[in-house]
């Protein structure tokens, strides 16, 4: 694994959970983590794919393509509040990325077949009353987007149990 400059003591989290479409076969088909960092300012995750069949394409779906969709809820204390999504498609390139740019920034490393995305979200730009401390809890789930090519549908995995995460923040799970 690479990311160096994080602490090895973060630990990796398996997203193998909640599943869409047809099941990876093995973990040669499709294999995928995450781990999470913070300091005062910001909220940093990274994610490790490892697929075996690399799909890019040109339509801003990322169920049209092997993607990572990331949702956060920053405060993650209403009971039915939308989480804002962050997508990177296949190419390395943002989907509707909410507000300023300046909201996330984000890196896509590596071969198609295992790639890296590294990502830092601003959480006083998010939500300037926030201050990132510990004890903070911040709603987070991951749907890992693969396409195979020669299969019909897309398959999406994610951290927590339950899709449909963009209207509901009750469907994400809890860090920090």
């Amino acid at each position: 694994r690479s990311f160096s400059d994080w602490p090895s003591s973060l630990p990796w989290y398996s997203i193998e959970r909640g599943s869409s479409g047809q099941r990876p076969h093995d973990a040669n088909d499709f294999e995928a983590s995450f781990r999470v960092g913070y300091d005062q300012h910001a909220l940093y995750v990274a994610v490790q794919v490892r697929d075996e069949s690399f799909v890019d394409t040109v339509d801003l779906n990322p169920m049209s393509q092997d993607s990572c969709s990331i949702f956060l809820d920053v405060q993650h204390i209403a009971e039915r509040t939308a989480p804002i999504q962050f997508d990177i498609l296949g190419n390395g390139s943002p989907r509707r990325a909410p507000g300023p740019a300046a909201f996330w920034s984000y890196q896509r490393k590596g071969p198609q077949h295992c790639y890296e995305d590294e990502m830092r979200f601003d959480i006083q730009r998010i939500r300037p009353q926030v201050k990132v401390t510990p004890g903070l809890v911040v709603g987070l789930d991951l749907i890992i987007w693969d396409r195979d090519s020669g299969h019909q549908g897309p398959t999406g995995v994610s951290w927590g149990p339950i899709f449909r995460k963009h209207g509901c923040s009750d469907r994400l799970g809890d860090i920090l």
